[in-house]
């Protein structure tokens, strides 16, 4: 048995077991590895791995906040080899066109020679211009990197708000044009995409001092009030606001020239999807078009899908691709030269498009 155990935490700690019960497949096997409500996986006709949620694992965060969230990996003592830990998005990617959300592992494998813990970070990154959404899911994978096998999916719900919080910090020259202690620097520029119910301001005063939030214009309005310690002035920028920018600094210690710039509403500008391959045809999309809907999902969809392997969306093929390694992926191997397995019964894929979707997965296999 592998256990791994996720502590993600945020202000709640959400403890997740994994195991792997089973025997692991090859990737010709084509066995079916799906990542159900609860995230069950079922590979090379092994036992299906279970999970055990022992508190919610959803996560909540505001714009320009980073999740941190431990992960503690348990092998026992009959396991050895390597675990690559993986993170999937294809809900997140639906409505994050401009990949304002970012994760990464530090460090993203770990090797076993027996019993033993190790532990690694999940960092999430909600830049200021990520949308507003409540309650999308993303997958953690876990992935036996010798056979490419997927040891367990995990399911954590994500919800960010259309909060936007600086905080305010003084110095202690009152009436000189020094720079703040702010969160955020001076001559920051922060944008933000347009979020359908608007989007909140937030400048909490955390200094012993007075402070007033000063406004040259635009959403923000210029603070009536004192900001007294401990006190927040917050304000509500409208959905779809014509005034786009706000120049924003402290009248206590600061001038127009220490402003901060809030820019709103601003388009959002999809990631390019040419990977480092620089292959324009190495994308979900093409392939897609191209491969699995075209040679793929007359067998391999729905209930009945052959073999229980479902191509027919991102979701689904994501299971059985290993990200930026085509080699040891399963719907890569099926098809590649020299002795391709798939289509069964049909024309093998050219030559080009064996490339291209070498180069997609080697690309990171995202959902472009």
């Amino acid at each position: 048995m592998l256990k791994v155990v996720l502590l993600a935490v945020t202000t709640a700690a959400t403890v997740l077991f994994f195991q792997n019960c089973g025997k692991i497949g090859s990737p010709a096997d084509m066995a079916s590895e799906s990542s159900g409500g609860g995230g069950n996986n079922a590979a090379g006709g092994g036992n299906v791995p279970s999970i055990k949620v022992s508190q919610p694992a959803d996560q909540t965060s505001d714009l320009g906040k980073t999740l941190t969230l431990p992960i503690t990996v348990t092998a026992p003592a009959d396991y050895s080899g390597t675990l690559k830990l993986n993170v999937l998005t294809p809900e997140l990617a639906a409505i994050d066109k401009g990949q304002g959300i970012t994760f990464s592992f530090s460090p993203g494998t770990l090797a076993f020679t027996g019993a033993g813990s190790q532990q690694t970070t999940l960092t999430v990154n909600v830049t200021t211009m990520a949308p507003s959404f409540s309650g999308s899911v993303f997958h953690i994978q876990a992935i036996d990197q010798a056979n490419s096998r997927i040891v367990t999916v995990v399911d954590v719900k994500l919800t960010v708000n259309a909060v936007y919080e600086v905080d305010l910090n003084g110095q202690v020259t009152p009436g000189k044009a020094v720079p703040e202690k702010w969160s955020i620097a001076t001559g920051a520029v922060i944008g933000f995409i347009s979020h359908p119910e608007g989007l909140t301001f937030k400048a909490v005063n955390n200094d012993v001092e007075i402070h007033r939030v000063h406004s040259s214009g635009g959403p923000i309005q210029h603070e009536p009030n004192d900001l007294a310690p401990g006190m927040t002035y917050t304000q509500m920028v409208p959905a779809g606001t014509t005034a786009v920018t706000s120049q924003i600094y402290c009248h206590d210690h600061e001038g127009g020239g220490q402003s901060r710039t809030f820019q709103f509403n601003k388009p959002v500008v999809p990631v390019a999807p040419v990977g480092p391959s620089g292959n324009a045809n190495a994308t979900f999309t093409y392939l897609n078009s191209h491969v699995f809907q075209p040679m793929c999902v007359t067998c391999h969809s729905g209930a009945a899908a052959a073999a229980g392997v479902d191509l027919s969306s991102y979701a689904m093929v994501s299971q059985f691709v290993t990200s930026g390694n085509a080699s040891v992926s399963t719907v890569y191997n099926v098809v590649a030269p020299p002795n391709p397995t798939m289509p069964k019964g049909g024309t093998p894929l050219t030559a080009d498009l064996v490339k291209d979707m070498e180069d997609w997965i080697n690309d990171g296999a995202a959902n472009n």
